[in-house]
């Protein structure tokens, strides 16, 4: 099958007739974590170019994108706390390893609380 035909047959599923079954993945939640950026802008760059991406992508496939509240409706994005230069290529990246814990424990509670 050509990439335009599943293209096609995937921005259109949700016009199926009502009595075509449904496929596997109607209505199934998901939940969108992504990674990156520092700032509060830098977050909300990474909601739209990445959460948001996905979510629209899930939802052409009919599944049912969980929200974390009504600013990170397509899930969330866990930050860098901090950048360090090194001598190396790579900047080290640090993470506020219990700020991520808190917001995955919250963002998983209220998917788990919407999938049962």
């Amino acid at each position: 099958m050509s990439d335009l035909v599943v293209a096609t047959s995937v921005k259109h599923l949700h016009h199926r007739p009502k009595h075509i079954a449904y496929p596997e993945l109607y209505h199934l939640p998901a939940g969108i974590i992504s990674h990156g950026g520092g700032a509060q802008w830098a977050l909300k760059s990474y909601k739209a170019m990445v959460n948001d991406t996905i979510a629209n992508a899930l939802e052409t496939i009919q599944c049912r994108v969980i929200p974390f509240d009504s600013e990170w409706n397509t899930g969330i994005s866990l930050p860098i706390s901090k950048i360090e230069e090194t001598d190396s290529i790579f900047p080290v990246q640090k993470y506020d390893w219990n700020f991520i814990r808190q917001k995955l424990e919250e963002y998983i509670e209220i998917v788990l609380r919407e999938a049962l």
